[in-house]
């Protein structure tokens, strides 16, 4: 079911220190301007060493282009930055669901299926789908959080109809605990028994170099100070975060 694609060990461990490859399907289950995911399972570096061997994954890659290592930069970038402060939140304010963010370990193709071969226009004429892989690209290999994720926070700010009291708080938290330098939202992902699993979030940023508004410290997606004003319009403190202090009136102005 899984050994149509297949990448090399990933560049990156994981939590305890494991390498993974991936095996996963022809055909991505999900494609949005930016990104296509595919199916897969992974397995460990030696035999069925790792946390994450035999596991589901989802391998992501750039549906309009073939990345390579340096492509995928300010996404590790912002993957880590908001586990480490979801670690934080989760100490500190002990909430009855926890935050978890997924860690993405990148890797290069291996193998990728032709589309050039007769199954290949086959399959494409029953499952159409516009990403093409090549055996040169680096795609990163995250957790499954299923065909359907829920956006709870949109890179603005804006709540999803699945409001969460705690993602709300999580967002003002990171303001607060950073010194008034970031903001982390764009969560998206799925609620399980005791935790969120999300994954690519956003984060806008005061440029850490020059205490400039203006973002990209954390990539494209950073508005900078505009995306830290644009959270806060939309947000509204719970019981949560009720103390914690907000941006004067002098950010709206």
């Amino acid at each position: 079911m899984f050994d149509d694609n297949a990448t090399f060990l990933t560049t990156d461990r994981d939590e305890d220190g494991s390498k993974y490859r991936a095996n996963f399907e022809l055909y991505p289950y999900v494609e949005s301007e930016e990104y296509a995911l595919f199916k897969g399972k992974q397995f460990g570096e030696h035999g069925e060493k790792g946390a994450r061997h035999a596991e589901i994954c989802t391998v992501r890659t750039l549906r309009n282009s073939h990345p390579r290592f340096q492509d995928w930069d300010f996404y590790m970038m912002c993957s880590k930055q908001a586990a480490l402060l979801a670690a934080v939140f989760n100490k500190l304010l002990m909430p009855r669901t926890e935050v978890r963010f997924s860690l993405p370990l990148r890797a290069e193709m291996d193998t990728a299926w032709n589309a050039n071969s007769i199954i290949g226009f086959i399959i494409l004429a029953f499952r159409p789908h516009r990403k093409r892989l090549k055996e040169d690209e680096v795609v990163v290999v995250e957790d499954f959080l299923g065909k359907t994720t829920s956006l709870y926070i949109s890179d603005s700010g804006f709540v999803g109809p699945n409001e969460s009291d705690i993602l709300q708080a999580f967002g003002h938290f990171t303001w607060n605990f950073t010194n008034e330098r970031l903001v982390i939202c764009g969560l998206r992902g799925v609620r399980r028994k005791g935790h969120f699993r999300l994954s690519d979030p956003t984060i806008h940023s005061v440029s850490s170099e020059n205490g400039s508004g203006v973002g990209q410290d954390f990539g494209p997606r950073d508005k900078g100070l505009d995306g830290i004003i644009s959270f806060f319009r939309y947000h509204r403190c719970n019981d949560i975060c009720r103390n914690m202090p907000t941006p004067t009136a002098l950010y709206y102005s």
